[in-house]
């Protein structure tokens, strides 16, 4: 059970100051952590995207568990949020279809990014 900062750090492997870089390296698009006198607060992260994600809170006590599954959805809205926000045009020269069937004409921006386009390198760029 994690009751305070100190023992969240522990869970995490770090020291109690380190815990907002360590989660914002750690993840893959980046997770934005603060506490308050309640629990802890994690947001997703978009570089380049001028709208913010979702935010969670945490109240004291809470699971490792609650942690990391917390952990893990504010990540994936930051991911979401750079796929909505980083498409290239170039990813898909002849059209493409997205998770939610969504179709995409060939050269549109805003599609998924191609981890294999030599436009982008597979990182989309900032539409």
């Amino acid at each position: 059970m994690i009751k305070d900062i100190e023992d969240l750090a522990e869970v995490i492997g770090c020291r109690s100051s380190r815990i907002e870089k360590t989660l914002l390296k750690s993840t893959t698009c980046g997770v934005s952590f603060s506490e308050d006198q309640r629990g802890v607060i994690l947001s997703g992260y978009c570089e380049g995207a001028d709208l913010g994600c979702r935010t969670y809170h945490l109240d004291y006590p809470f699971t490792e568990e609650e942690f990391w599954a917390t952990l893990d959805k504010a990540d994936e809205d930051g991911m979401d949020m750079w796929e909505a926000s980083h498409g290239c045009g170039h990813c898909w020269p002849n059209g493409c279809m997205d998770d939610w069937d969504n179709l995409f004409d060939p050269g549109e921006c805003g599609g998924p990014i191609n981890p294999d386009c030599t436009h982008c390198n597979g990182e989309g760029i900032i539409l």
